[in-house]
């Protein structure tokens, strides 16, 4: 199966949804969703019949499913991600998730890259593979193969790289 039926939270300026919009089969419909009035607005220009943008909150959105959700740079700006996911976990049969990994040894060890991710870029929330990822996923999804964290290995990095 093929998803025909897309949303993006949060919609931001636009362009994913417009760049795969154009990759996609034209009976596909598109959603994007932003609670800012100042993104939906930038947006305006890029809709069309089967590409629409919305100003709400991706979990208010009248009881609809889709087929995938795209949560892009999203979870680490949330208060209670928690909630959010529990409350997208039914709306969609797939759901893709882009999260930094920036908890590390050396970010716990050094205070300042993550005082300053969190004044250039508003996270809230840090994650890692290992744990709070996983976390997020056993929120987010039904079910899920035993095999799925394979898609998200990293090449082996030498020692002192890792490190």
């Amino acid at each position: 199966m093929f998803p025909k039926q897309f949303v993006k939270w949060v919609a931001g300026p636009g362009e994913v949804l417009k760049q795969l919009q154009q990759r996609l089969n034209s009976d596909c419909d598109l959603l994007g969703c932003d609670i800012s009035p100042q993104a939906i607005e930038f947006c305006r220009s890029k809709a069309n019949e089967k590409l629409r943008f919305l100003l709400g909150n991706i979990t208010e959105v009248p009881e609809r499913f889709f087929d995938l959700i795209l949560v892009l740079d999203v979870i680490e700006h949330l208060e209670d991600y928690f909630l959010f996911l529990r409350n997208i976990k039914d709306r969609a049969l797939y759901k893709v998730f882009q999260i930094p990994l920036d908890l590390s040894v050396q970010t716990n060890l050094r205070a300042t890259p993550m005082i300053r991710d969190r004044q250039r870029y508003g996270h809230i929330h840090y994650f890692n593979k290992e744990i709070d990822f996983y976390r997020v996923l056993q929120l987010s999804v039904s079910r899920h193969h035993e095999d799925w964290p394979n898609c998200l290995i990293l090449p082996q990095l030498r020692w002192r790289t890792s490190i």
